[in-house]
Formats: C-alpha cells, sequence, structure tokens
C-alpha cells in the first residue's frame, strides 16, 4: 500500500509539473516532452524533427557551474544507467557546455559499437572523436542492447577523462583541452545528457565532486540502505509544519530529499529531540536521511 501511494504521489506530480524537472533544463524547445515517470526514470517521449538532438542540461545544483565560470569539470564523476540502443544513435553526455552549439565542450558518446570523445564539439568537419575502446570485441560483448546499461565517467584534475561501461573499462582515456574543462566566461555550464534522436531514457544519477555527492532519477527506499539497529523516531508523521526527531545521533548530518532524490533541506542533529521545520516544503512523500556510524538511517515523511 505504501507502494502505491508513493506510485500515485509521483505520477500526480509530475502531471502538473510535466518536464520543468528541478535542477534540469530541457533545451531546444523540447520542455514537454522530457517527464519523469513513476519508475523513476527521466524520459524522452518525443520526437525530435528537424534535429538538434534531444537534450537535457543540469549543473547538478551548482556542483560543477555556479554560474560566475568559478567552477569547473575537473574531479568530477557521474554515474547513471541509460539505454543504449540497437541503433545507429548514441547516449551522449557533454561536459561544460554553454548553451550554443559549436562552443567549447567535451562530447562522450556511447553507442552499441564504441564509447568515443572529442572536445570543442561543433558541427564541423575538422572536428577529430577519438574512440576510447581498443578491445572492439569486449566492449560490445559488455553491452546490453536496448537495455540498461551503468555508464561511469571519471574526469581527472588534469582533465583525462576515463569510462565504464558495465564491467567494461574504456581502455583508452581521453585527454580533454582544460580550456574546455575550466570555462572562464560568466555564464552557467552544464552537464548535459541526451540522444541523437529519440528513446532516451535514464535512471540511478549520481554525481560527485569533492565531498558532495548527489542523486537524481531513483527509488529512494531502494537506493539507500536503512540502518536498523539505530532507533530514530519521527512525529509527528504526517506533519504540516514541524517534526521532531528522537535519537541518540547528536552531531550527525542530516538531510531531506523529495522523490526524485534531491536534497531540499540539510541541518546537523544537535540534541536528542530535534525540532525541524518543513513549513517551506510542499505537500507530499519526503525522506529525512541522517548519517550514522553503521551508514545512512532513513525515515519516510509525509507534509500535509
Amino acid at each position: 500500500m505504501k507502494k502505491l501511494f508513493l506510485s500515485i504521489a509521483v505520477m500526480s506530480l509530475f502531471g502538473s509539473l510535466n518536464a520543468q524537472i528541478d535542477g534540469f533544463v530541457p533545451l531546444f524547445g523540447q520542455d514537454a516532452q522530457w517527464t519523469v515517470n513513476e519508475n523513476f526514470e527521466l524520459v524522452f517521449s518525443g520526437a525530435v524533427t528537424p534535429a538538434p538532438a534531444a537534450a537535457i542540461g543540469t549543473t547538478f545544483e551548482g556542483l560543477v557551474s555556479d554560474g560566475i565560470g568559478g567552477n569547473d569539470f575537473t574531479g568530477l564523476t557521474i554515474t547513471f544507467d541509460g539505454i543504449i540502443l540497437d541503433a545507429a544513435t548514441s547516449t551522449k553526455v557533454f561536459l561544460a557546455y554553454n548553451g550554443t552549439w559549436g562552443e567549447k565542450a567535451v562530447n562522450l558518446e556511447f553507442n552499441q559499437w564504441l564509447c568515443q570523445a572529442g572536445t570543442n564539439y561543433a558541427f564541423d568537419p575538422d572536428i577529430t572523436v577519438r574512440a576510447m575502446v581498443t578491445n572492439f570485441a569486449g566492449y560490445q560483448a559488455a553491452i546490453k542492447k536496448n537495455e540498461y546499461n551503468k555508464i561511469e565517467i571519471n574526469v581527472s584534475a588534469t582533465g583525462l577523462i576515463s569510462c565504464k561501461v558495465n564491467d567494461f573499462v574504456c581502455d583508452k582515456p581521453y585527454q580533454a583541452e582544460l580550456s574546455a574543462l575550466k570555462p572562464t566566461e560568466t555564464n552557467t555550464f552544464y552537464v548535459v545528457f541526451g540522444n541523437d534522436i529519440t528513446g532516451f531514457k535514464m535512471k540511478n544519477l549520481v554525481a560527485t565532486k569533492g565531498t558532495t555527492t548527489n542523486r537524481y532519477f531513483y527509488d529512494p527506499e531502494a537506493a539507500i540502505s536503512k540502518v536498523n539497529d539505530v532507533k530514530v523516531s519521527v512525529y509527528p508523521n504526517p506533519a504540516k509544519a514541524t517534526i521532531y526527531v528522537k535519537s541518540e545521533l547528536i552531531g550527525k548530518k542530516f538531510e531531506i530529499k523529495n522523490i526524485l532524490g534531491q536534497r531540499v533541506q540539510e541541518g546537523i542533529i544537535d540534541n536528542a529531540n530535534q525540532l525541524i521545520s518543513i513549513e517551506n516544503q510542499k505537500s507530499g512523500n519526503y525522506l529525512l536521511v541522517i548519517d550514522s556510524e553503521n551508514g545512512k538511517v532513513v525515515r519516510s515523511i509525509i507534509k500535509q
């Protein structure tokens, strides 16, 4: 019954919200074609006629771009489950894209044949795209066609980009220009996800830089471990404006996350009967996540 209620809440939320997905910017006027479904998947369900490709961008809540050119893309790790189609299309990731085709960005492409990369992406015949795989047979054997594939991207401090698809480690890292990964202009730069034409789906997106990790498009009940031996109670629940958290986790960090896994509130548990205001949150389902010595303690919250 709890799962059914959560699914209904998700469908109701995005039935009205449509593609206005917090922290993500649909590109090329495709807003209404980007949705998050009841399975916590980011989906592009429209047709691109004419191209450009379907694309949606994010800064991961300022993790990689603060809008003033002072937050670069080195040291970033991204993992997500993405569809790789049995067709001449690619699941693409652009790093440091400023919203205008032809400007500097790192273009990573994952398809059934190859993982490849290029810098200064543009519709330009002189652009060289370099393969990141020499063991083609091993790569193709690891690909799940028309299914979800676990994709991992790591960007070093020197701009060396390494990728992994499922259990296959791409054996030829791509050395990107730091001028592309460390933009100096004062506008916002995005990480962009997309597909050449249609059929894009993504879930379980995790972005990490430094000590910060942000998660998107996942089932929060399944993705966060529950520590059963830690006594934490939340009351009243449902609540209208405030909740009390009774626990022994004094000094531990807490977060409140929405149904997309996005952090909407955070703080420190500073006493055994912590008062937390949720007055500014919208009505709906949330998760209270508290750090502990053994992992994350998770409690459901319903805001009336």
